[in-house]
């Protein structure tokens, strides 16, 4: 990765463009199924950093050979740095969701011409796909 964005491991997955998508078939149905709408691999990628820390210092300790205070700045300085990446990887995965559902949202309503996002998220069990149908028969009866 670049140095302006160190703590991502993992590329986000390109969107499907326009041009590829079928046409007959409603675009934004596409887009749920290529999966533009999944979550970010940040997620991932910060359990993936805490694993690697917990990894990190069990290692350490048990191959460490001086004191006991060293050990304890060791420890400390790998923790921080684990901490600091995990940190930067989940404000950018809320940031990325946020900005995921509230484009999604607009997208149904454009879709639909009509705002049933809260009721049907309550009503829908399922996925993304799922929230599309469930959004489709409630913008028909409203």
């Amino acid at each position: 990765m670049s140095k302006f964005n160190w703590w991502r491991e993992s590329k986000v997955k390109p969107k499907l463009k326009r041009a590829d998508a079928l046409k007959g078939k409603s675009y934004l149905l596409q887009q749920i199924e290529h999966g533009d709408y999944d979550p970010s691999p940040h997620l991932t990628d910060a359990n993936r950093v805490m694993k690697r820390c917990e990894l990190e210092v069990s290692d350490i300790k048990n191959t460490w050979n001086a004191g006991s205070e060293s050990l304890r700045e060791r420890v400390h300085q790998i923790k921080r740095k684990h901490t600091k990446r995990y940190n930067k990887l989940m404000e950018e995965f809320y940031n990325s969701e946020l900005r995921t559902l509230n484009e999604l949202k607009a997208q149904l309503i454009i879709e639909f011409g009509v705002d049933v996002w809260e009721i049907a998220i309550n009503s829908c069990k399922g996925g993304l796909k799922e929230l599309y149908f469930v959004y489709e028969e409630l913008s028909q009866v409203n």
